[in-house]
């Protein structure tokens, strides 16, 4: 790589924000990425028609600080493909950040490392940060997305070997918050495909394979990092959302002759009107065979969960549907069983 020059002005950021009823978090992710700032960064915030305080908050930071921009949708329009490209639109930098309202940049995060990467060698495209997640478990211990084949891979700087060992085998462990990409890049892709459920999921299926097409790399910057906040309104909680999500992309953008070894690990349902509806979905989604592969592999993830928090509801409504494989429905009976 070239060495960049000391004295030359950093090129402009856009840190772009979606927002929905974000209130009680809105203010900590934009004061994490003022803190953060280099150059010319310039914070642009799209509120979908918050129901709260989220765009009030907003605009008292605007007023204070110069380089800070609040947009505000008249109606809600939950499209989040649609208000990412929304917010690329409005700006013109360089380099694009990505992040929501409810997440922040961590004190580790290094976004002048980032652009420096990126000016040093122009065929990397992207500089994808790690998660942190703001919680701990039950244990008192940070939950990890990470598992050894996902660290070789971001660690290879291959675009293929993500490919292959990860987007094409399991649920995308890959977030957008954080991530630095290039403008032209994005623009050569197309941007952000407005309307689908997948959102930043399928924009990885997408980015990925167009650093492949493009001989181009990533960087992934290890040690700096974003924050996951868990709580109660999390996108990723509604589960047959998340399923549709899944569903989507993989149908998409995953080829065919992996389907039969996708590891289906993204949603354990906890309703039986979830897996109901998610049986439903896989069935009018995919073809046949398919389809009964996917549903043995759901509903037998739904089982061993019911049966480990002890409930018989679902159990039951498991041994009564037909669309359940016979062998998922005699497990289900066998759980019932023990818990009567």
């Amino acid at each position: 790589m070239q060495q960049l020059n000391s004295n030359a002005e950093p090129p402009s950021v856009s840190a772009i924000v979606l927002c929905y009823n974000h209130e009680a978090y809105i203010g900590d992710c934009v004061l994490s990425l003022l803190e953060k700032q280099t150059g010319e960064t310039q914070i642009v915030v799209l509120d979908d028609h918050s129901s709260d305080a989220s765009a009030k908050i907003v605009a008292e930071i605007e007023q204070r600080v110069d380089n800070v921009r609040l947009i505000v949708n008249e109606t809600n329009t939950g499209d989040v493909a649609g208000n990412t490209q929304k917010l690329i639109d409005a700006t013109a930098s360089k380099y694009i950040l990505f992040m929501a309202g409810d997440d922040m940049l961590a004190p580790s995060y290094d976004l002048h490392a980032a652009v420096e990467i990126m000016e040093a060698d122009r065929n990397v495209g992207a500089v994808i940060p790690r998660l942190a997640f703001m919680s701990t478990d039950e244990a008192g211990l940070q939950p990890t997305i990470y598992d050894a084949s996902l660290l070789a891979s971001l660690r290879s700087s291959d675009p293929h070997q993500v490919m292959r060992q990860h987007l094409f085998r399991r649920v995308s462990r890959l977030f957008l918050q954080g991530v630095v990409l290039r403008r032209a890049l994005v623009e050569d892709m197309g941007g952000f495909v407005s309307g689908v459920t997948s959102d930043d999921y399928a924009f990885f299926m997408r980015l990925f394979a167009h650093l492949c097409q493009t001989g181009r790399t990533f960087h992934f910057s290890e040690a700096s990092e974003w924050l996951y906040r868990i709580h109660s309104s999390n996108i990723h909680r509604n589960p047959v959302r998340q399923f549709t999500s899944i569903l989507e992309v993989v149908s998409r953008y995953v080829p065919q002759s992996s389907w039969a070894q996708f590891k289906w690990d993204g949603v354990t349902f906890t309703e039986y009107r979830d897996l109901d509806a998610a049986v439903q979905l896989a069935r009018v989604t995919l073809g046949n065979a398919d389809s009964r592969r996917l549903v043995r592999k759901i509903s037998r993830l739904a089982v061993s969960a019911a049966a480990r928090r002890r409930d018989p509801s679902l159990l039951r409504h498991v041994l009564r549907d037909p669309r359940i494989p016979t062998m998922i429905r005699a497990k289900a009976a066998f759980k019932l069983m023990r818990l009567s």
